[in-house]
């Protein structure tokens, strides 16, 4: 999306630049206030540029020329009139480039550059920029709340719209749809989250976790830019349920997803035949440059016969994995849909330690009011060492979707009941479906084939609550996704 530039006024920087009242003044600054100017003289900032993204929006990517600074970051007002700064970035080769996201469409902004170092700074002139309306299929898209205020900034998640479009999006805390970025002829949902480098990732591909077809993840910036492609090795299918990155400070170190092969299985009792070819996963450990570790082989483990899930025709594989999460102890949590478990690897080996749930489970459960969980998606572990969950509720009756969070007693091979949100006016999504808790104690709820969002409190009363819709209709989501910032990842 481009940007009208209607005004740039020549730029001159000047040291410990305070920024006129028809622009703003932001406190705060990366760098500590007792570093010195480096050699050469005072900090400078000129020359500003800007632009918008690559099918991403509404953005502006914000470049200017600096001397003497070691970080830069971009100030403008909002279309509250609220003073504003982006994060800081660091400078290369005499040159800043900043992204401002979150802007609101169809909107003039005066955007400044600033340029830092320790104490030292200097802004550009004013830029006056207008940004784009939103394309014409997400002028209707929308969290159409009913109760509340959301307490995350933003909410992240996918829709497609236009028949052939897939969109990630984030809404703000009011349900106003704040940023997108397109994916053409890319009809289905999968997995979108933010990685710790702040980088976002998005499957894109035909596979609902069993079809013999390709897929991969993109790893894309804010900005819309792709900075990286992964999938299982050949020749194995890459899994659209879940992407991990592993991240030392912005450096990615690993990635973890699941793959999957297909060998011909009797599933008779699943609705499918006596030779199905059938899909079997596989976790694998991924370096940056495509290197890959076979971590753990569901063939190894099960067969058709732990299938616990509600049969479905000319079912596709045996065991389903839909979520991957790391442990506080750095091993690997794994939920398994069509076998009703939970189990914990070793994050090195891949070894199984344990199975919560399902034919083989390793755990007992106590105190649950429903006997424990069902089809379920999206397990987390917590920092406590709890797990807590999106229960789909297919075993139930009757059938209804909450979260649930459960202790596990690895000394013991127990698991306890600790908490859950039944809502009152029972909803139920057989497949999909997220739970996330915030750092403020509530949990926000994605009920995904029924489109309704719900944050709740530690007590079970409901903080907001909207419907994801199209054109005011309802519309399914895989994840609803809390996230606190869309320019850098802060883990809430």
């Amino acid at each position: 999306m481009l940007l009208r530039i209607t005004t740039i006024t020549a730029v001159r920087a000047t040291p410990r630049a305070l920024l006129t009242a028809a622009t703003l003044l932001v406190a705060g600054a990366a760098c500590s206030d007792d570093d010195p100017v480096g050699p050469g003289g005072e900090v400078a900032a000129e020359n500003i540029q800007v632009q918008g993204g690559t099918d991403a929006g509404p953005l502006a990517i914000v470049t200017f020329s600096v001397r003497n600074a070691d970080s830069a970051r971009a100030l403008y007002v909002d279309s509250t009139g609220a003073q504003r700064a982006t994060a800081f970035v660091p400078v290369s080769d005499g040159q800043a480039r900043v992204v401002v996201p979150g802007l609101a469409p169809a909107t003039s902004y005066d955007i400044q550059g600033e340029a830092r170092n320790g104490s030292d700074s200097a802004a550009t002139e004013p830029a006056s920029v207008t940004t784009e309306a939103l394309p014409a299929d997400l002028q209707n898209v929308s969290i159409e709340t009913t109760t509340g205020t959301f307490s995350s900034d933003y909410i992240l998640t996918e829709v497609v719209t236009g028949g052939n479009t897939l969109y990630a999006v984030a809404f703000d805390s009011t349900g106003q749809l704040v940023w997108y970025r397109r994916f053409a002829d890319n009809a289905q949902i999968g997995d979108l989250q933010q990685q710790p480098n702040g980088h976002f990732s998005i499957y894109l591909g035909g596979s609902t976790g069993w079809q013999p077809v390709p897929g991969q993840y993109d790893e894309f910036t804010v900005d819309g830019t792709v900075t990286h492609t992964w999938t299982a090795p050949a020749p194995y299918y890459t899994d659209g349920h879940d992407l991990r990155l592993v991240v030392n400070d912005t450096t990615v170190e690993a990635g973890y997803l699941f793959g999957y092969d297909q060998h011909p299985l009797d599933m008779t009792a699943h609705g499918g035949g006596a030779a199905e070819p059938t899909a079997v996963h596989q976790i694998f450990r991924l370096s940056p440059s495509g290197d890959a570790t076979l971590l753990f082989n569901a063939i190894d483990h099960w067969t058709p016969d732990d299938w616990v899930s509600p049969p479905l025709t000319n079912a596709g594989d045996i065991d389903h994995p839909n979520s991957l999460d790391f442990d506080s102890d750095g091993n690997i949590v794994v939920s398994w849909r069509n076998l009703g478990a939970i189990t914990k690897h070793d994050g090195t080996t891949g070894a199984l330690l344990w199975q919560f749930g399902g034919t083989k489970s390793d755990i007992t459960l106590s105190g649950d009011p429903l006997g424990g969980f069902g089809g379920q998606h999206f397990a987390r572990a917590l920092p406590d060492g709890h797990i807590l969950l999106f229960d789909n509720g297919t075993n139930h009756d009757p059938k209804e979707s909450r979260a649930a969070e459960y202790a596990i007693d690895e000394s013991n091979n127990t698991a306890t009941f600790v908490w859950d949100y039944q809502r009152p006016s029972i909803l139920y999504s057989e497949f999909m479906g997220s739970t996330k808790r915030l750092a403020n104690g509530n949990t926000l709820i994605g009920y995904s084939l029924t489109g309704v969002i719900t944050e709740v409190a530690s007590t079970g009363s409901v903080v907001a609550e909207g419907t994801l819709t199209v054109n005011g209709n309802p519309t399914l989501f895989y994840r609803a996704i809390p996230i606190v910032a869309l320019d850098r990842y802060e883990r809430p």
